[in-house]
């Protein structure tokens, strides 16, 4: 799959429809770790209040002692997701990236090597491209 520069003005929609059409996989789960990673907190209180509230069942006698594991469980997913998720994480920005490059920088090249040469010969012009062309793909 070679990914085509059009001339057109590009919008924030892009900012997202690019990613996803050369890399659907990685970004995907990088949204969805967004969404859960800005959900943590919340998740956390429900999950500690829950610990709580069933720690105080138990000292009262109106719950079993197993009944503190499932919310022991969630606090401790939630703490090592908040670790090994940043991890996991990076590794998959990386290889997004990586995809990215690799069919962006094709497609810019592509499109530098179909430029008129009176561009080519315009130093004003041709400095704009040569500034853009670096680097063309911020990191994400």
């Amino acid at each position: 799959m070679t990914m085509e520069i059009k001339n057109k003005k590009y919008s924030l929609f892009d900012i997202i429809r690019i990613p996803l059409t050369v890399t659907p996989l990685f970004t995907t789960i990088r949204i969805v770790d967004k969404i859960i990673y800005a959900l943590v907190p919340s998740l956390q209180i429900l999950v500690t209040a829950s610990f709580l509230d069933t720690a105080i069942k138990i000292f009262n006698n109106q719950a079993n002692r197993s009944d503190i594991y499932l919310p022991l469980i969630f606090i401790f997913l939630t703490v090592a997701y908040q670790y090994v998720g940043y991890a996991l994480l990076s590794f998959v920005t990386d290889k997004m990236n990586m995809r990215l490059t690799e069919k962006f920088r094709v497609a810019v090249v592509e499109k530098r090597a179909k430029l008129k040469y009176e561009h080519i010969e315009n130093n004003d012009t041709w400095e704009i491209i040569n500034r853009i062309g670096k680097d063309p793909l911020p990191s994400v």
